[in-house]
């Protein structure tokens, strides 16, 4: 089986604009503006997973039974390391593009509908609903305290938020007809 690669241009997220012959990743709280090669986008990748990452590690720590307070700062912890390693070490590792001016925003909801496609942000929308019943499911577990029970709670609450978000993106682009850059 053939392992399919990942183009620069295909990658979509925050802060990430596609000029005619570049990827641009725009740092807003430096004003920089860095080059997306091929050559980095396998590194890219890994770097702009650590946030979903770390959501899902320190989710599954509280499940195996670790105190929900040292999850969460182990959770924290790791995000703070690996974030101040991604604008330390990573970013000033790629070209910066001196000539970019950011483009003007539609608003929030229109400029992510415009960064996913619309499988994309149907996906997101169904495993942050189908991750939202799973955390509220846990309630049922017997013996589990108090605190973790209205934690899973809120978790599961939170995603059911992210789902229903996600699924109004998805509406607006889909009745908007909003194309990918």
């Amino acid at each position: 089986m053939a392992k399919e690669t990942i183009n620069a241009k295909q990658l979509t997220g925050i802060n990430i604009y596609h000029t005619k012959n570049q990827t641009i990743y725009y740092n807003n709280l430096t004003k920089t503006a860095y080059i997306i090669t091929n050559s980095v986008v396998s590194k890219w990748s890994t770097w702009s997973l650590r946030i979903p990452g770390e959501i899902f590690g320190t989710c599954m720590l509280i499940v195996l039974g670790v105190n929900v307070f040292i999850s969460l700062g182990l959770g924290l912890a790791a995000y703070g390391i690996l974030t101040y390693m991604f604008y330390t070490k990573f970013l000033p590792s790629l070209a910066v593009n001196t000539n970019f001016k950011k483009p003007a925003s539609q608003g929030f909801i229109r400029d992510t509908a415009r960064r996913f496609e619309l499988s994309s942000l149907f996906f997101i929308s169904i495993i942050c609903l189908v991750f939202a019943l799973t955390t509220i499911f846990n309630i049922f577990s017997e013996g589990i305290p108090d605190l973790a029970r209205n934690i899973n709670i809120a978790i599961g609450v939170v995603f059911i938020l992210i789902a229903a978000f996600f699924g109004y993106i998805a509406y607006i682009k889909k009745k908007e007809n909003i194309k990918e850059n």
